[in-house]
């Protein structure tokens, strides 16, 4: 997140690479229960909008991002926290029906109105080469991050390549020979076994089923490894913090904890 804590703005001209991001949003109630003991519910709703602003703002901000679609059972609650991102970026609305509730099920409809449906924006959105899903609550998230999993090179903390060298000569053809693209890419969280973005590159959203929930990293590799597409993991440090507990806030960098801190009041350490 920037010092001032508001979206980053608007990127270079969008490359036509047709990712789009779908980030699912809970409501400004039950959002965040689990900081119920330090945060009233007011504090709740400014925290999860502020958290939300970051995240659209920021893939709205990155250049291989072409449109993001925001996924709720409460459209009224979505529109105020980021509605005005609109200006910025391609930004619609989908609908979770009660009829099947949970991630996994909100995840399952906003694919399917990517591919053929007409989320409550307007127009169909046509289908995407590469379906991103990004949590709503990754407080440092950056473009660049982004732009990392989005380019299929994701990067070690340490700035390190992941998966095989860049290029490398071919001793049979005397050519460069270049890394197959990932079909899947996890960003992990903290703890390494949870799931903040999950990139799926062109086709493989295609029979995909998402599995978050306990230890999503494993299970969405699993599902890589049914569908014998390619996986790829990676932890950035500004991808591996969300915002679910005391613990998470306790572990933010300095300047991220002071920046949200200026929109949704927290306790101090």
């Amino acid at each position: 997140m920037s010092s001032s804590a508001t979206p980053a703005p608007a990127g270079p001209a969008r490359l036509a690479t047709g990712v789009t991001a779908v980030v699912p949003l809970r409501d400004g109630v039950s959002g965040k229960s689990r900081l119920a003991s330090v945060l009233d519910d007011d504090g709740r709703r400014a925290l999860i909008t502020v958290l939300a602003q970051h995240v659209v703002g920021t893939l709205l901000a990155t250049p291989q991002v072409h449109r993001v679609v925001v996924v709720t059972a409460d459209i009224g609650f979505a529109r105020s926290a980021v509605g005005e991102l609109s200006d910025v970026g391609e930004l619609a609305f989908l609908a979770q029906s009660p009829d099947r509730p949970g991630l996994n099920a909100a995840l399952d409809t906003a694919r399917e109105a990517v591919g053929s449906g007409t989320p409550d924006a307007g127009n169909a959105l046509g289908a995407p080469s590469s379906l991103l899903v990004a949590h709503a609550d990754l407080p440092a998230l950056t473009p660049a991050d982004i732009t990392a999993l989005a380019t299929r090179a994701p990067l070690h903390p340490d700035g390190r390549r992941s998966g095989p060298p860049p290029e490398r000569r071919s001793p049979e053809l005397g050519a460069p020979d270049r890394p197959q693209a990932a079909d899947v890419v996890i960003a992990t969280d903290r703890a390494g076994r949870g799931t903040n973005l999950l990139l799926l590159n062109g086709g493989a959203a295609v029979g995909f089923r998402f599995r978050f929930g306990p230890d999503s990293r494993h299970a969405h590799e699993a599902e890589a490894r049914r569908l014998g597409l390619r996986a790829v993991t990676t932890s950035r440090p500004s991808t591996a913090v969300d915002l679910d507990t005391v613990d998470d806030w306790n572990e933010l960098p300095a300047e991220v904890r002071t920046a949200v801190a200026r929109y949704a009041r927290f306790p101090s350490r």
